[in-house]
């Protein structure tokens, strides 16, 4: 039900029921909450045995923010990790930046994936995830930057319990290329735009920690606007 899409996993090797669930604060009307750039997946784990089951969940991303050749780094947050790169002062709309936080206090980040070529960094982040492991690395201080990140929240459920594990997402871009409008003093018959767009979220925060700070603190309450859908 609009805006919630909800997807059920399962696995006979698994001894877990999940959902996910994925929405973001879209409510007609409300057009500055509509326009937040955030979103979140909720994954809801139920154990249906009779036994407790100890499990790890992960999310991982690379650095998709990076753009060729500019400064890029994987830096901390609370509750997660942050993408960045930057953007040279002549393509100002290069810079940005992503994160992913939970609301588990139990959270464990790592920060500095393998910096190898080919295949290896996802290979070695694999390997983690594999192996259950909850690897915690703070952000790289020196030499080339992460190629990405993994967080890891470790619980055990008990028979018949359930856990929901709420992954916020929310971006900054703060500067576009994008334009539209004739130059006032453009030659007749000649288009040359002028001016670029710059989006509303802008005004009302500096950054992507203050976009971060504010999902988490709204969630629940933006979440209840749109309805029970849990």
């Amino acid at each position: 039900r609009f805006p919630f899409a909800t997807v059920t996993l399962a696995d006979p090797n698994v001894p877990l029921e999940v959902e996910i669930t994925g929405w973001s604060p879209f409510e007609p009307g409300d057009a500055d909450n509509a326009s937040l750039p955030v979103a979140a997946l909720e994954y809801r784990f139920a154990n249906k045995t009779r036994a407790p089951v100890e499990a790890v969940f992960s999310w991982s991303a690379r650095n998709f923010m990076a753009i060729g050749k500019n400064p890029q780094a994987v830096k901390a947050i609370p509750g997660g990790f942050v993408l960045w790169s930057a953007g040279p002062k002549d393509r100002g709309w290069e810079e940005g930046a992503f994160s992913a936080t939970v609301n588990d206090p139990a959270v464990k980040v790592n920060h500095a994936w393998f910096r190898g070529g080919w295949f290896d960094p996802l290979t070695m982040a694999w390997n983690d995830i594999a192996s259950g492991a909850c690897v915690e690395r703070p952000p790289v201080s020196e030499g080339s930057a992460s190629p990405g990140a993994t967080l890891f929240v470790p619980f055990t459920l008990g028979p018949r319990a359930s856990k929901t594990i709420v992954l916020r997402l929310g971006w900054y871009v703060g500067q576009t290329n994008l334009r539209i409008g004739r130059d006032p003093e453009a030659k007749p018959g000649v288009e040359i735009l002028q001016g670029t767009y710059q989006p509303w979220y802008t005004s009302r925060f500096k950054n992507i920690e203050e976009v971060t700070d504010h999902w988490r603190d709204r969630y629940d309450e933006l979440r209840s606007a749109e309805g029970p859908a849990r």
